[in-house]
């Protein structure tokens, strides 16, 4: 078994002279070979090198020189692709997704990249093929390949070059191709009836890319991702599952979070809107709800689920407007004191930033001196240490951000107080 991955990539890099050789294809047969009729002690031992994992990587990435994938070759014929159904397997065994894991870690941006655009290239190719041909469980499919790619973000670089592809919002905008289209042979296909536990392929596809547990997803996905989910679709589907459920349906949400009270992913949605990006594009998308739709979200059972998502982002949507209208005028003063100050006037055009550690923000020198001398020369280090770490993680609130975060305390300590009601947007 040692010299078989060797002997394998001999046949999947022939001579430059025969580009279109079957070399690949010769290879997945060989691995379909080991696949179906090896012993377990022969799968294992071939899926157990790292060799083997590139060599399935190489096979997953190859393309001809029409630009189509191995996989394409395969199904346009009706034929099962072996690298494929492999490559989806193994990330959900333990050891043979470590090695994976490992396998991708090693690898360039570049080569990583490719990986990415490859399970692409294949959802575009099943798209295509399912409108010509009987093409099987195509939603199936999809969602094994997002799920094979999702697995090694945690990989920085692969994180990286996921955003750059745009993957889940290219990958959600595929779905809406086939908007009836149930997301398992087992699913429901009557019209306007939504199994609770197959939804429809474009609801499948946003549940798995939406980060129903904020708290634990990285801040990235969330500050990249939600906008252009957004931008794709992803309110909309989340409408059309909503209103395709029957009025006082217990679990409208099972197919995100199962019976679970918490993490609807309307609520959740709006949660994000304090992010301005996030917000920008929700606002849009709420924009493009049509009258007939709004008109069955704010009447009965549906109101229920549509109301507090929209007063909450109403809410975001109103405080970034009033920021808006203050331009680019400093709102906030870091100095301690500066409600002492006799003109607490704290409209600048230009902040003065400390430019040491760009963690505080001041409404004037005066102010900026007094707190450097009292406090932020202590801090000052610690802070640009911890700014630094934060934008690493693209988890670093600007002082816009916080302006609003503050703005948003406000609203909640005197609507606490004294009733204050929230203002229409």
């Amino acid at each position: 078994m040692a010299g078989l991955p060797a002997t394998m990539f001999a046949v999947v890099y022939p001579d430059a002279s025969d580009p279109e050789s079957e070399g690949p294809k010769a290879s997945a047969e060989i691995i379909g070979d080991i696949y179906r009729n090896g012993s377990g002690v022969v799968m294992k031992s071939f899926t157990s090198t790292e060799e083997a994992m590139d060599l399935l990587v190489s096979l997953w990435i190859w393309k001809n020189s029409q630009g189509q994938s191995l996989t394409f070759q395969f199904h346009s014929k009706r034929e099962p692709c072996q690298v494929t159904d492999l490559l989806t397997f193994l990330y959900t065994v333990p050891d043979s997704r470590d090695l994976l894991a490992q396998t991708m870690r090693a690898y360039p941006s570049l080569r990583q990249r490719h990986f990415i655009k490859s399970a692409l290239l294949r959802i575009k190719e099943w798209t295509a093929l399912k409108k010509t041909t009987p093409l099987q469980n195509l939603a199936v499919l999809v969602i094994r390949v997002i799920g094979l790619v999702q697995e090694f973000l945690e990989i920085p670089s692969f994180g990286r070059e996921y955003i750059k592809a745009d993957f889940p919002a290219r990958a959600l905008t595929m779905s809406l191709e086939f908007p009836g289209l149930p997301s398992s042979s087992s699913g429901s296909t009557q019209p306007g009836r939504i199994d609770p536990d197959h939804p429809l392929y474009p609801a499948a596809v946003s549940e798995k890319f939406f980060p129903n547990a904020p708290g634990g997803t990285p801040a990235y996905l969330i500050h990249r991702v939600v906008p252009t989910l957004l931008d794709a679709g992803l309110l909309d589907i989340l409408v059309d599952h909503l209103i395709s459920q029957p009025s006082g349906t217990p679990y409208p949400w099972h197919p995100w979070v199962g019976k679970d009270p918490a993490g609807h992913p309307l609520p959740v949605l709006a949660s994000m809107c304090v992010s301005l990006p996030i917000r920008n594009s929700c606002r849009l998308a709420v924009q493009r709800i049509s009258g007939e739709k709004l008109r069955k979200l704010t009447s009965g059972w549906y109101s229920q689920h549509w109301t507090p998502f929209f007063n909450d982002y109403r809410l975001y949507d109103h405080i970034w407007m009033h920021w808006f209208h203050a331009g680019d005028r400093v709102r906030i003063c870091d100095n301690l004191n500066h409600h002492k100050k006799a003109d607490r006037g704290i409209y600048l055009e230009v902040a003065k930033e400390c430019t040491r550690c760009r963690t505080k923000v001041y409404c004037s020198r005066e102010c900026q001196r007094e707190d450097w001398v009292r406090f932020h020369r202590n801090e000052c280090p610690e802070n640009r240490r911890y700014r630094i770490e934060r934008q690493i993680a693209t988890a670093w609130p600007s002082h816009r951000d916080r302006a609003f975060y503050l703005s948003l305390l406000l609203h909640f300590v005197l609507n606490y107080e004294v009733g204050a009601r929230r203002k229409s947007a």
